[in-house]
């Protein structure tokens, strides 16, 4: 089991929020640790096999998108005109 010690103003600091909080400084230190240690900062960069998971399971997505019919009938064309989108608003 891993034991520290604490500079003597942390010491106290983490007495008084342990009892802000109805816990003990043992107890609140723990439930700290423990996140900081689950915790991945955003500056990790995944492991090899990691990355390579996640750029096969995004190519299976694009090739299921791309295996679907299309959405619209061939040669359609949908007009985004500013007339077009204003067209009976009066405006």
């Amino acid at each position: 089991m891993t034991s520290i010690t604490l500079p003597d103003d942390t010491d106290r600091r983490l007495a008084s929020r342990a009892a802000a909080l109805a816990t003990t400084p043992e107890a609140l230190a723990v439930a700290a640790l423990d996140q900081l240690a689950r915790s991945t900062p955003a500056t990790d960069t995944l492991p090899a096999a990691d990355a390579v998971a996640r750029l096969r399971d995004f190519d299976a997505l694009i090739a299921d998108f791309r295996a679907r019919p299309p959405a619209c009938p061939p040669g359609h064309a949908v007009d985004v005109s500013r007339e077009a989108m204003s067209a009976g608003s009066g405006g």
